[in-house]
């Protein structure tokens, strides 16, 4: 389904985009499921450093195009080796 410019987006438009947004975010998190139990399998998670991030956020109610805007929220989580001591912190503003 496109979205031609300067076309109103309709309630059911909106319903389907987002359901195709929570599509590609199921299939990234069974993806990264399967890489995970595989370095469980090998015997290599407890010595990886995992580091996921996004290259941009989806700034929603904004479905014509790509709207990007730094304020979006990014994931970056890290996951230290075991056995690595790390403070942990976690950053929740906005880098501007």
């Amino acid at each position: 389904m496109k979205v031609r410019v300067g076309e109103k987006v309709t309630p059911e438009m909106r319903a389907h985009f987002l359901s195709q947004y929570d599509g590609e975010i199921a299939f990234s998190d069974e993806a990264l499921g399967k890489f995970f139990a595989g370095l469980r399998a090998s015997g290599r998670y407890d010595r990886a450093l995992i580091i996921v991030t996004s290259d941009h956020g989806m700034p929603f109610p904004r479905v014509k195009g790509h709207n990007y805007h730094p304020a979006n929220h990014i994931p970056f989580v890290v996951r230290w080796p075991q056995g690595i001591k790390q403070p942990g912190s976690r950053v929740t503003d906005l880098l501007t």
